[in-house]
């Protein structure tokens, strides 16, 4: 499997997502966009950090997306981890979309097969909980806080 990137406009939620980005078994870099003290936090935390520097407002969630999928591109990962968080989610499928992913949103946790990551997530309502797989080759997951 080609190499994971995460991003999130929190930092605590970056710390989570790092966590779970981990367990993949892939290689994982951390993007952060204009965002110093969070880069230094999650170099602090021994992650490979790119720190993107432009003029896009953290507030435009569509130039927002372009800049995570150009620095997935650049760095030729397939899967891309946002926190699924009121932003989150709104980024997930932009950023699905721009980079021709399967995406899931609200994921409660993830189980690495030999050759899927098992996505596990509410079903109906939350009375019941589903595994489901992102088959593409790109994925997109953004995972619930927590």
């Amino acid at each position: 499997m080609a190499g994971t990137a995460l991003f999130s406009h929190n930092s605590e939620l970056a710390k989570e997502l790092l966590t779970v980005a981990r367990l993949l078994d892939t290689e994982v870099k951390v993007l952060s966009i204009n965002d110093e003290p969070q880069a230094e936090l999650m170099a602090g935390l021994g992650a490979n950090v790119f720190q993107i520097s432009n003029e896009v407002s953290k507030w435009d969630t569509g130039a927002t997306a372009a800049t995570i999928v150009s620095a997935a591109r650049v760095l030729g990962v397939n899967t891309i981890i946002l926190s699924s968080d009121r932003r989150g989610k709104e980024l997930a499928g932009r950023v699905a979309q721009k980079f021709g992913a399967g995406c899931l949103t609200d994921i409660k946790a993830v189980h690495v097969t030999s050759v899927n990551f098992e996505c596990e997530r509410n079903a109906f309502g939350g009375a019941t909980l589903a595994n489901q797989v992102i088959t593409s080759e790109n994925k997109v997951m953004a995972i619930s806080p927590r």
